[in-house]
Order: structure tokens, then sequence, then C-alpha cells
């Protein structure tokens, strides 16, 4: 996302999410490289130099993840957060490319956790409904039926090429 071009448009927190861990990878990268040419290191001095180089950078994205997340109550934003780490970090290891590999469990600490205690009220608020509290008789399937379904439906899509044992 470009924000000079799409300055009169909203877009859904997963796909802002997914944006900057483009951006982030991208720009690691290069930042990477020219580091290690730079100064002429390799190895754990270059992570080192690497992890002081872009810690701050680090630090907001967790942060700006810690934030939205206190209030998000949406269980398919989460799971697309989490699958979106979980695929970038691969990428990371394809391109043979480990300095990430802390932040992104950080950022998998923090999005588990939370998908896993919003999973829990949604299946409360399911079992504790009240269905005389509910409107009259409908022919077509339960409202709480047909979100359930979705539900499933969007975290087994999410899941069936890149399945997660946590899910």
């Amino acid at each position: 996302i470009i924000p000079a071009h799409c300055a009169d448009k909203r877009f859904s927190y997963e796909a802002l999410f997914r944006s900057v861990q483009f951006c982030l990878i991208d720009n690691v990268c290069g930042e990477y490289g020219f580091l290690s040419h730079f100064f002429r290191v390799r190895g754990e001095k270059a992570q080192i130099l690497f992890a002081e180089v872009m810690e701050r950078s680090l630090v907001l994205i967790m942060k700006s993840l810690e934030s939205y997340m206190d209030n998000c109550y949406d269980c398919v934003c989460i799971m697309l957060c989490a699958h979106i780490v979980m695929r970038y970090h691969e990428l990371m290891k394809k391109r043979g490319f480990g300095a990430l590999v802390g932040f992104h469990n950080q950022l998998l600490q923090q999005l588990w956790p939370r998908f896993n205690y919003v999973l829990s009220l949604s299946i409360h608020s399911v079992r504790e409904t009240d269905p005389s509290n509910l409107k009259e008789l409908d022919t077509r399937p339960h409202f709480i039926t047909r979100r359930f379904g979705e539900f499933y439906s969007a975290i087994h899509t999410l899941n069936d090429k890149f399945p997660n044992d946590q899910t």
C-alpha cells in the first residue's frame, strides 16, 4: 500500500500489517547487506550491528501491534496477521536470512495469546446465549450458526495450505 496513492481509501488492519511487514523485510535485506559490506562484518558481529541499527524500528512495529491487539476482537484478523508473519518468516528462511527470527517469534508471542483469548470469548458468548431472547423464528439458518460457519471457513481456508499446530 502506497499512502500517496491511497489517501482516500480505508484498509483493514491486516492489509496494513502485511504492507508494513513486506516493507520491513525488503528494507531489512538491503540494510543488512549494506551494513555487512560497508563495515566489513560477518556472522555474529553483523547480527549485533544489525540489531543495534534496526532496534528502534522493530520496537515501534511491536508497540503498534500491541496497541492494536489490546482492542482487537476479530479472530480472523489476528489469524491473518499470524499467518502473514509465518509466511514472511518462511520467505526469510528461504533467502537464508535469520536476523528477524527473534522479531517474528515476538510478533507470534503477541498474536497467539490474543487469538486464544478472543476465541475463548467467542465460545463463551455462544455457550451463554439464551435462545429465548433471540428474535422470532426464521426459516434461514440461525445467525449464530451462520457466523460460526463463516468463522470456521475462514480459519480452515487459512490453515489449508499452511497448517499450524496451534490452531
